[in-house]
């Protein structure tokens, strides 16, 4: 199936390539939660998305280990991003 690039939940990048919006951008959150059939929880990273925990008993334990977790996409990003806004004021001087 071809996404339609009218899709909101895709952008249109230079040379008409499509690029998913990352879902932690729609929801404005971080991390998926998931209970399992035995009422522990798992968690995912939703910018690297690497499970964080996996059959948590409770979700004081869960917010522990996401607070915990380093993300190399997100790490990677703020990077750039600083890298930039150096060569952009490099450029203003």
């Amino acid at each position: 199936m071809i996404t339609p690039t009218r899709d909101l939940n895709h952008l249109v990048l230079p040379g008409n390539r499509l690029a998913s919006w990352n879902l932690s951008e729609q929801a404005d959150t971080m991390y998926y939660r998931t209970q399992n059939d035995n009422g522990s929880y798992n968690t995912r990273c939703l910018d690297c998305f690497m499970t964080i925990a996996s059959s948590v008993e409770t979700e004081e334990e869960l917010a522990a280990r996401e607070q915990h977790h380093i993300c190399p996409e997100k790490a990677l990003a703020d990077l750039l991003a600083q890298e930039r806004f150096l060569v952009s004021r490099a450029q203003l001087n």
